[in-house]
């Protein structure tokens, strides 16, 4: 396949020639450019252009480029024995400085189609489908108008869908042959007596010992109102299973600790950052946003930030603002695969243009589309063995139930078809406070402000029940106070899930941090 086709000249002239009018365009939001996306004098230009825009020029002129490039001895021969001066002329001239961006971003958009291509061409795949180089001469317009019609978006979900269909053809867990009952059973009894179906912690004890921990293979489903807390709960959870934190002047450090994959669908990364840091330090994140800590609370802020530093690996965040199947699906593989990543946090399923965009040829209804990514999050976890949690929003009408339950899932109660264990979770209410009460007073209970309603459980008794806790919004801590039936009645003889952890000293790690510096000073005073 020819690689010469897979590229536009004229598409290239014209970007780099709004580029010399307007610099920082290289810079703003939707556009993504690099040397990769220019061969021969057009990457030589394009590189100057962008290092001169970094340097704050405003527009740039022929003269500016040249005495620029004079600088580098390899790259000056190659532009001057390909006459770049005056191709630097010709840009110069050819777009007006009120120039059309709609047009800007078509060309802009062939530009990154040919560089996804010859990617896609060098690794072997077939692009035929999108553009074919080696068309005849007289159906090249068809080609290009083919190409045209497609979104960027479209070229990788067709591609995405060409693999999931060759890996559902042959690996996919429903190609496994049927097999008789006792097989392996044995095998199975004993490797649950040595490695009982328990994952690692959830934030809070008597959630943790409902769910039996984050268990792998399995899929969790939280939903809650707007305003009411699912990112921050889904960030306590994250952090409860991949970071240490800050308690009363001790480091608690669990045994357990794993690198978790957050995808954040709506919160920009700094906003987790300072949910993260929040947990973390026990410090809560309003006074981290405006800086009204105290002095003794900035030195716990700065060891917290020290301790995520410390364990940065193990918390990634992935920003995805316009999700569908095939994006969602292929990120969290190729962190499954290449990171070894097995704890994944998606916030949250929702309708987006992607999403509805993926399935406009077949005409699917927006609440079977919400189903098909929660199911798809569910088969991800059962055919990786990797633990997943997600979240949607409540219907209308949640406040006036006694107990919540999938028929209050915004979009479709089928969502939670697949869930191994659903949750809806809501700001308690002042009736629901005066249901439990009297529990309160007797047991000399702290006054909770959240109820989670527990409405699916697979292979776990607790079901159909409330859970009442503290949860703190600004640092993302829970407290578990008390688990009733649906009418309220206390459930008793509650177990509890062992871990196993250390325990240090703020002032030891300060110590160590003191010493430690003293050390780097002493080396570079020896050299």
């Amino acid at each position: 396949m020819a690689e010469k086709t897979l590229y536009d000249s004229n598409a290239i002239m014209y970007v780099l020639g709004v580029i010399m009018r307007q610099p920082d365009i290289i810079h703003q939001n939707g556009y993504i450019l690099s040397t990769t996306d220019f061969e021969g004098l057009h990457e030589i230009l394009f590189g100057a252009m962008y290092n001169l825009s970094v340097e704050g020029s405003i527009t740039l002129t022929p003269g500016q480029v040249d005495l620029y490039l004079r600088q580098f001895t390899k790259q000056y021969e190659i532009y001057t024995k390909t006459n770049g001066y005056e191709y630097l002329q010709r840009l110069n001239t050819l777009v007006d400085i009120n120039f059309d961006k709609s047009q800007f971003d078509y060309y802009y958009n062939r530009v990154k189609k040919f560089t996804i291509l010859r990617d896609f061409s060098r690794s072997g795949i077939d692009i035929r489908e999108f553009y074919n180089p080696d068309a005849d001469f007289l159906k090249i317009d068809e080609e290009n108008e083919k190409l045209n019609n497609l979104e960027v978006k479209q070229i990788f979900d067709r591609i995405r869908e060409r693999i999931a269909n060759v890996e559902d053809k042959n690996i996919s867990k429903a190609n496994v042959k049927a097999i008789p009952v006792g097989q392996g059973l044995q095998e199975l009894v004993e490797e649950l007596s040595v490695h009982p179906e328990v994952g690692y912690p959830l934030d809070g004890e008597i959630l943790n010992f409902s769910t039996r921990g984050a268990r792998l293979g399995k899929y969790y489903l939280y939903s809650a109102p707007t305003g009411h807390g699912k990112t921050r709960f889904m960030v306590g959870n994250a952090c409860a299973l991949s970071m240490p934190y800050i308690k009363d002047g001790k480091i608690i450090i669990r045994d357990h600790l794993r690198p978790i994959l957050f995808i954040a669908t709506e919160m920009e990364p700094d906003e987790i950052q300072t949910l993260v840091l929040a947990y973390v330090s026990g410090i809560n994140e309003d006074k981290i946003l405006n800086a009204t800590y105290s002095p003794e609370e900035k030195k716990i802020i700065q060891i917290a930030i020290r301790l995520i530093q410390d364990y940065s690996e193990n918390f990634r965040i992935e920003k995805i603002s316009d999700p569908n199947i095939s994006l969602v699906r292929s990120k969290i593989i190729k962190y499954i695969l290449s990171d070894k990543i097995y704890n994944i946090f998606y916030d949250y399923i929702f309708t987006t243009p992607s999403l509805n965009m993926e399935f406009s040829r077949t005409g699917l209804r927006e609440d079977v589309t919400l189903m098909m990514l929660s199911n798809t999050l569910k088969e991800l976890a059962a055919d990786y063995n990797v633990f997943i949690m997600s979240g949607t929003q409540v219907n209308r009408g949640w406040e006036k139930r006694q107990f919540r339950n999938e028929n209050n899932i915004a979009g479709s109660k089928a969502i939670a078809d697949k869930a191994d264990f659903g949750m809806i979770a809501l700001k308690l209410l002042d009736t629901e406070l005066e249901e439990i009460a009297t529990y309160l007073k007797e047991l000399d209970l702290p006054i909770p402000n959240v109820v989670i309603d527990i409405y699916k459980n697979r292979r776990g008794k607790i079901v159909n029940a409330k859970l009442f806790r503290i949860f703190d919004y600004g640092t993302c801590r829970a407290i578990d106070v008390l688990l009733t039936d649906t009418n309220y009645n206390v459930m008793h003889n509650l177990g509890k899930i062992e871990y196993t952890y250390k325990v240090k000293d703020l002032l030891e790690v300060i110590v160590d941090k003191h010493n430690k510096k003293k050390d780097d000073d002493d080396e570079g005073g020896d050299k």
